[in-house]
């Protein structure tokens, strides 16, 4: 599979302009609405339609996130572009990068599956923010 570098985004629109201003050259995604499609779908821009009523909050109750999903990224730049995101706009985020199993999944399972393993990490004291 032959795509380009980009990142799927999904938190509010100013995170968004702030990350589309300062990460040039990379596609920003905005995910917002896509939860009921896969990753690759969302990645490949196929003729899906945004849900125009979306939910921040969780339906496991947790705490709302904004999530950063990286495809196609070197490891480097994913670092450098962590650092800038967590300095540029201050929430709470999730960053993940995708991989051959989760393309598969929908945008929602995988957000409920990085929560889960973020609180994991978080009650073992393993904090990643």
């Amino acid at each position: 599979m032959n795509r380009e570098s980009s990142i799927l985004v999904w938190c509010d629109q100013v995170a968004l302009d702030i990350l589309r201003e300062g990460i040039p050259g990379i596609e920003i995604i905005d995910c917002r609405g896509f939860e009921q499609y896969s990753v690759e779908s969302i990645l490949k821009g196929e003729e899906i339609e945004k849900e125009l009523s979306f939910g921040r909050e969780s339906t496991d109750g947790n705490e709302v996130y904004c999530f950063v999903i990286f495809d196609g990224l070197k490891n480097e730049l994913i670092g450098r572009t962590v650092s800038f995101i967590k300095k540029a706009v201050w929430r709470r985020w999730i960053f993940a990068t995708t991989t051959e199993n989760n393309l598969s999944w929908k945008l929602r399972d995988l957000q409920k599956e990085l929560i889960e393993e973020h609180n994991y990490f978080e009650t073992r004291g393993d904090k990643s923010d």
